[in-house]
């Protein structure tokens, strides 16, 4: 990270974010650590304790300096090593900026899939261009959202993708590239070499080559994409595997496992389909609440006969724990994240941008939108429900996902359609 700050702090209604560079992870302090911080540029840490000793045990305040300094943030002396950006950009009901933008960057696609949330295949004629894309990587950099996550359509059919990770780089924003690495030819992928990407995340909906054309919609899809990883394998840059569990691939895994190990990637993350997009005209793909659990709950006992390691990011409840940087009912959706579509519209979640529309960056700045639209403070202040209060995952899950609450049970407040919980609490 040569000419950039590791450490950035923005101020928040809880006390302050400081994002690491080398990590690439947000780290989360209430009102004194962050008062702390700001006093390290005048003050000794003897003076600080002094300052604050009414309300910090002075053995609680030497462990906080310790631990800071075994991260780096403090140095030796005691001193702030990043820097505030924003001071005045804080807000009280929400956090001053998104912490990720998941964005879309084309819809253009060299693929059709069956199950596709955004329909991709051919591009919008108006789709962003690279200047102002560039200029919503410079926005993102001064209000202190330092998470891009790519994807598509696919992202490799744009020309300039080089050309905006470079620019990304040069701001200090973080990089990660979701791809169907079926258009990942040696050129391609010789174009990413010695850019900083974060990781690479690559749909493969198939472990057989039958499944996996059935899906893609196009034969020889199955040997292309292998060759496409391979080719991305050159670039040593972290690599998953993702499946979206449909009717037509809910016996692949075992056979994805096999391909991971072979190609040596990191890790396989698991989805369930959504009924949106492609997916809602081809019903016969979609899997009930029951299926989605069942799926999950094999996956996990595979597990433990591979080394690959198995991630099911939305297996509800959510146990991994929902950030705590937001209050009330609810996903991440409108509260961390945001996702931006090929044209600017911006919108809580891509999975909902053709129903709750933020606004575009093309008539304003991301930083108006993101404080300003109804859409998202719709997504703040959900009413939620009972059986979700009552939960005793309520802590961590916050509902599960909105999205698939819609679609599912046709209801934002109603609890995470896949959850068996609440299915047994409705069932009762």
């Amino acid at each position: 990270m040569a000419g950039l700050t590791r450490f950035i702090g923005r101020k928040e209604h809880f006390g302050c974010i400081i994002y690491d560079r080398e990590r690439a992870d947000y780290i989360p302090f209430d009102h004194d650590a962050a008062e702390i911080f700001e006093l390290t540029e005048t003050k000794t840490l003897p003076q600080i304790y002094k300052a604050l000793e009414d309300r910090i045990q002075q053995r609680n305040f030497e462990t906080f300096v310790q631990l800071c300094q075994s991260i780096e943030i403090l140095d030796s002396k005691g001193k702030f090593t990043g820097t505030f950006i924003g001071r005045d950009l804080s807000k009280e009901d929400h956090l001053s900026a998104p912490l990720k933008v998941y964005f879309s960057i084309t819809k253009s696609c060299n693929f059709s899939c069956r199950h596709c949330f955004s329909s991709s295949g051919s591009s919008y004629p108006d789709e962003l261009k690279t200047p102002e894309i560039k200029k919503l990587i410079d926005e993102m950099a001064s209000i202190g959202c330092f998470e891009l996550s790519l994807g598509g359509g696919e992202p490799l059919l744009r020309e300039d993708l080089p050309e905006i990770i470079a620019h990304a780089n040069l701001r200090g924003v973080s990089v990660r590239l979701s791809t169907n690495a079926a258009a990942a030819t040696k050129e391609a992928a010789r174009r990413l070499k010695g850019l900083k990407i974060k990781s690479l995340k690559i749909s493969m909906e198939g472990g057989s080559e039958k499944v996996y054309d059935y899906i893609r919609g196009k034969s020889g899809s199955f040997r292309k994409t292998l060759r496409g990883i391979k080719n991305l394998k050159e670039l040593s840059i972290p690599i998953s595997l993702q499946m979206v569990f449909m009717k037509p691939n809910i016996s692949e895994l075992p056979s994805l496992i096999r391909i991971a190990e072979k190609l040596k990637v990191e890790k396989i993350l698991l989805e369930t389909i959504m009924p949106v997009g492609r997916a809602a005209q081809n019903p016969q793909l979609l899997l009930t609440l029951e299926e989605s659990n069942k799926l999950w709950e094999a996956a996990l006992k595979i597990q433990k006969n591979t080394h690959i390691k198995i991630e099911i990011p939305h297996y509800v409840p959510f146990r991994a724990g929902q950030n705590l940087m937001f209050d009330g009912f609810g996903c991440k959706c409108g509260t961390l994240i945001c996702h931006i579509d090929p044209r600017g519209n911006v919108s809580p979640t891509g999975f909902l941008k053709d129903l709750f529309s933020a606004g575009t960056i093309r008539e304003k700045t991301l930083k108006q939108i993101w404080d300003n639209a109804a859409v998202l403070a719709q997504f703040r202040e959900f009413e939620g429900n009972q059986t979700c209060s009552a939960c005793s995952y309520f802590s961590s899950c916050r509902g599960g996902c909105r999205a698939r609450a819609l679609f599912m049970d046709k209801n934002l407040n109603y609890p995470d359609g896949n959850c068996v919980i609440a299915h047994q609490v409705k069932a009762s």
